[in-house]
């Protein structure tokens, strides 16, 4: 019998710090050790990341579709099987400081299952990113997610309009998904007409900082999806003053690479 997974609740007691694809600043994201150093040393509160499906139906954690920008492979990461990715490194083209150092090659950074990361932190709170488009890939990705036990909150999120359904579909109560991007327009629509949301609206938005040419961080604009229930995360900040800028302006978490310094100015803000 399926485990349920928790109610997802977001804490109010300050905004929260997301890791964005775990501590990705400092080391190659989406891994085991950037995923660890960012609730572990940087003390983020969530960490997002994302997930892809190999060519035999095991979902894994990582962004891109293809393989070259991150790893020491090529072609798209549905042609290989787990087995094959596992002997990629993930780090080979990790280069923080643009130098050319490449720090992180041969060191056995490497593309993780999203059973093993689930698994590994069963008490932290994760925002998962489906990259998928296919159904049945998605179907495979949303199954193991309903089957694994976690004592801590999960969302899900997508930018695809499919895949968004989907979550909704097939993990009702169970985990929370995101504005897609037609969500982030009519609600945007509805804000400058003064109409309420309607209730069916997604409980987060999980915005850029500007979108067809339209500022999405105005303090009118958070204020009007708080009205309507609606939490809103910003992503990706790395800015120090952007940080404090949106802080200010009423945001309830910002994802960033360096959860370090977010969680630096947090600690500056509660204080003062």
């Amino acid at each position: 019998m399926p485990v349920q997974l928790l109610r997802p609740e977001i804490p109010r007691t300050r905004p929260l710090c997301i890791a964005h694809r775990g501590a990705s600043g400092e080391l190659p994201q989406n891994t085991l050790p950037a995923i660890e150093r960012a609730l572990g040393n940087d003390h983020a509160d969530m960490v997002e990341f994302d997930v892809q499906v190999t060519r035999d139906g095991i979902p894994v954690v990582f962004h891109d579709d293809e393989l070259k920008f991150l790893t020491n492979g090529s072609g798209k990461i549905n042609d290989y099987t787990y087995a094959q990715l596992k002997q990629l490194d993930a780090g080979y083209h990790f280069d923080p400081e643009k130098n050319g150092s490449f720090p992180c090659r041969d060191r056995g950074f490497s593309i993780p299952l999203l059973d093993e990361v689930l698994s590994s932190f069963p008490q932290s709170a994760f925002l998962v990113e489906i990259k998928d488009k296919k159904p049945e890939l998605i179907q495979k990705t949303l199954q193991l997610l309903k089957t694994r036990v976690r004592r801590a909150p999960l969302f899900i999120i997508s930018l695809e309009e499919v895949t968004c359904r989907q979550i909704i579909r097939h993990l009702p109560g169970h985990a929370q998904n995101a504005f897609s991007p037609s969500d982030t327009f009519k609600a945007y629509v509805q804000f400058k007409l003064g109409i309420p949301l309607s209730p069916q609206y997604p409980k987060i938005a999980s915005l850029p900082v500007s979108k067809w040419k339209i500022p999405l961080t105005t303090p009118a604009w958070i204020h009007f999806l708080h009205t309507n229930g609606i939490h809103v995360f910003y992503w990706t900040i790395n800015d120090p003053e952007q940080m404090k800028t949106l802080l200010r302006n009423g945001a309830d978490g910002i994802m960033t690479d360096f959860p370090g310094r977010l969680n630096e100015i947090l600690n500056q803000t509660k204080s003062v």
